[in-house]
């Protein structure tokens, strides 16, 4: 047919979402630089996109570019201000940055967004570390 004709061959993922996909893999393997190179493609492929850039801001968070990470995730919120966790690694990266006052408000955001009970856990207790209990 003459759509078929058109239809670009290959993989059934867009560009972004393999690249993407790749990142997550690398990431689960511990392959942190790699999967930040593919998270980075992503992202340029698809700037608009708060999937990819929260995962490349959580990627460069554990490289220790927590100053990156901050811009990607506040990218992240701005681009989607419901991304729950979103909220959660921003919370990482300023208590990483010292401002505890920033991490908690980041949280409290979290829980209120939050379905997940696993991670309601998670939060509730970085909660309290952060406040001090």
């Amino acid at each position: 047919t003459p759509a078929a004709a058109t239809r670009p061959a290959g993989p059934r993922l867009s560009t972004p979402q393999r690249l993407n996909g790749e990142g997550e893999a690398l990431f689960e393997r511990n392959e942190v630089p790699a999967a930040v190179e593919r998270f980075r493609a992503a992202v340029r492929a698809a700037p608009g996109n708060a999937y990819y850039r929260n995962n490349l801001g959580w990627a460069l968070f554990q490289m220790g570019e927590v100053d990156a990470a901050g811009r990607e995730l506040e990218e992240t919120i701005r681009l989607d201000p419901r991304r729950a966790i979103a909220y959660a690694n921003l919370g990482e990266v300023r208590a990483a940055q010292g401002d505890t006052a920033a991490a908690l408000a980041l949280y409290e955001r979290f829980v209120e967004l939050n379905s997940d009970p696993r991670r309601e856990r998670i939060a509730q207790g970085k909660l309290r570390r952060l406040r001090g209990g």
